[in-house]
């Protein structure tokens, strides 16, 4: 089994004032966008950097144990093609 996917953004806020004067506090985003902010202070963006989503993938193994049986599907034979019509 493989599943795997991302966040469009992601956020986090923390509280109290911004780390350049009064505000709502940091955030930390992360998105498909480059990081910029006003370093200088004339009122444009400079670019700091670039962020990516964050994305994950997970692969697992699954094993299922069927019990032989009527009902179950499990080995009764030494076959690894087993059928039953209750399952």
């Amino acid at each position: 089994m493989s599943v795997e996917g991302s966040w469009a953004e992601f956020t986090v806020h923390a509280a109290g004032g911004s780390p350049v004067g009064p505000g709502d506090g940091p955030a930390y985003v992360r998105e498909d966008d480059p990081v910029a902010f006003d370093v200088d202070g004339d009122g444009n963006p400079e670019r700091v950097g670039r962020n990516e989503r964050l994305s994950f993938e997970v692969d697992a193994t699954v094993g299922v144990m069927v019990p032989a049986g009527p009902r179950g599907v499990g080995d009764v034979d030494g076959d690894a093609d087993e059928q039953s019509p209750g399952w």
